[in-house]
């Protein structure tokens, strides 16, 4: 086993998994007094990092596939592991050979679990399981590909998810502006931020456009805009950082004359989602994974496309993907591939009423597709096809990354958003640091 990981590593690090997190394999079933013994089911393992509506959907998804299989001999496990965790929690297991069976990741951003030899590749075990790879969306299976480890495929796609624009309709109502023409561009946003923001005094109390005032939503922003005006953080080749760095500047100014000169955002937010939620933010980019919670909490918005803000309609794409780790016993990976199989031919529940768009195509065709919500998840489904913004497929990706936290991203940008460093400073330093990580790929 590849794993680069020594027992004196496994036995430092710090939140490693217990003995209680890293399930058995098998579990024996107890039977009535008077019955026969219950044959034992075989346990498959799965640690998920999802959280609130999300993993209550999950949840349901993971009940469906264990009643199906009652008393056919096949169980799912799940637990749940901080998404903070996760990372370590994995690896501190591969050391031991305990990992979990498979569990969630975004698809492309494993490299470094696939050089550490935590993770196996899925394409060849999930089709001898009767999984069907044409079905999936090409670019669905491209993100889980990796060209530096021979375009193998390491994960499994469940759901596409692309950020896009959500809309208090109360306060567009209020501020007099047309819901059926939302903004499309700069000018349009920036008049809709305006008529939607309110001051008390110089204080912004609702903001028009609502950002984080540091970290990785006001990050993401930057990084979106930057996409959209020529930046690219690596060439394709992945050899080259800071394409075209003078993009980034000018989106990073941008950014911080939302706070600083129009005045439609403020650095206080520091919980996007609450301040969305109890209506201190009128316009917000962000995913799927918001709408079971505004919806039952029953706010008045709509879901619109992000708009092109810098000359290049793009906006981010992640894949929701499972992937399969490294175990002792490899005849583990064909009842894990039979697990995963099934989640994914029966994804049809996840993909309506847990978080982003369905990457079989024969769940897109369906004719009940578009019944459940289809007015909220219509552009998160049909943004796909602009859903260009991705981050590059290397080692060290959390650090390339600007919708992560915290990261090195963070550590040199949020001094620009508080005024403390430069745009050209910000920019130049983050540059000079990706540069340094891209040469130890």
């Amino acid at each position: 086993m590849n794993v680069k990981l020594n027992r004196r590593s496994f036995l430092t690090m710090a939140g490693v998994a217990s003995g209680a997190a890293v399930l058995a394999a098998c579990a024996t079933p107890v039977a009535a007094p008077g019955e026969e013994p219950m044959a034992e089911d075989y346990i498959v393992n799965h640690w998920t990092w999802l959280s609130a509506s999300d993993a209550e959907v999950w949840g349901a998804h993971i009940d469906n596939f264990n009643e199906a299989h009652a008393g056919l001999g096949i169980q799912i496990e799940r637990l749940e592991v901080s998404s903070n965790e996760y990372k370590t929690k994995v690896l501190a297991a591969a050391a031991t050979g305990q990992a979990p069976d498979f569990g969630w990741a975004d698809a492309g951003e494993r490299a470094d679990f696939i050089a550490d030899g935590v993770m196996i590749p899925v394409e060849e075990h999930l089709a001898e399981a009767g999984l069907d790879w044409s079905d999936f969306t090409a670019l669905s299976v491209a993100k889980g590909r990796y060209p530096q480890f021979n375009n193998q495929l390491y994960h499994m796609p469940l759901d596409a998810m692309t950020w896009q624009l959500e809309i208090n309709l109360d306060h567009v109502e209020e501020a007099g502006l047309d819901p059926d023409s939302p903004p499309t561009n700069n000018d349009e946003l920036l008049e809709w931020s305006k008529a939607l923001s309110v001051q008390e005094g110089d204080t912004v109390v609702r903001s028009g456009f609502l950002m984080t005032g540091s970290g990785l939503h006001v990050a993401f922003i930057w990084g979106l805009v930057a996409h959209q005006m020529g930046f690219r953080i690596t060439n394709d080749e992945l050899t080259e950082v800071c394409v075209n760095p003078d993009a980034a500047k000018e989106a990073a100014q941008w950014t911080l004359d939302l706070f600083d000169v129009h005045k439609v955002a403020t650095r206080d937010v520091s919980d996007r989602y609450k301040a969305f939620g109890t209506g201190e933010g009128s316009m917000f980019i962000t995913g799927p994974w918001t709408l079971n919670g505004y919806i039952e909490q029953g706010l008045n918005f709509a879901v619109e496309f992000t708009p092109n803000i810098g000359g290049e309609l793009a906006t981010r794409l992640s894949v929701g993907s499972q992937e399969m780790y490294i175990q002792e016993d490899e005849s583990r990976y064909a009842r894990s591939a039979e697990a995963l199989t099934w989640l994914s031919d029966e994804s049809f529940l996840w993909t309506t009423q847990g978080r982003g768009a369905a990457c079989r195509q024969s769940i897109l065709d369906r004719d009940d597709y578009k019944a459940h919500r289809w007015e909220y998840r219509q552009p998160f489904v049909e943004g796909m096809e602009f859903a260009t913004f991705i981050p590059p497929k290397l080692k060290a990706a959390p650090d390339f990354k600007y919708y992560t936290s915290p990261n090195l991203v963070h550590r040199i940008i949020d001094p620009v958003w508080q005024g403390d460093k430069s745009v050209d400073e910000g920019v130049d330093e983050l540059c000079a640091a990706w540069e340094e990580l891209l040469a130890a790929e």
